[in-house]
């Protein structure tokens, strides 16, 4: 792989860090929000789309971790 290329993959995992962290943030809002809500409310709609909501963050998150390491894995030498 030539140093351009690697640059560039190099800077598209700063990018996918970045997103990492925003994603991250946005799933501990929803824990929050999910956890601060009232059991019957929880229990509900309302609830089960909060849930829903944090593991699709979850899933996001992890897989920002497995571009990362893929990413990895090509700039190898």
């Amino acid at each position: 792989m030539n140093d351009a290329r690697r640059k560039e993959i190099h800077r598209a995992v700063g990018l996918i860090e970045e997103a990492k962290g925003i994603l991250k943030t946005a799933l501990a809002g929803e824990q929050n929000d999910f956890e601060n809500m009232p059991e019957d409310l929880q229990d509900d709609v309302m609830g089960q789309t909060a849930e829903d909501a944090a593991d699709a963050l979850d899933r996001a998150v992890i897989c920002c971790d497995e571009a990362i390491v893929v990413c990895a894995e090509a700039t190898q030498d």
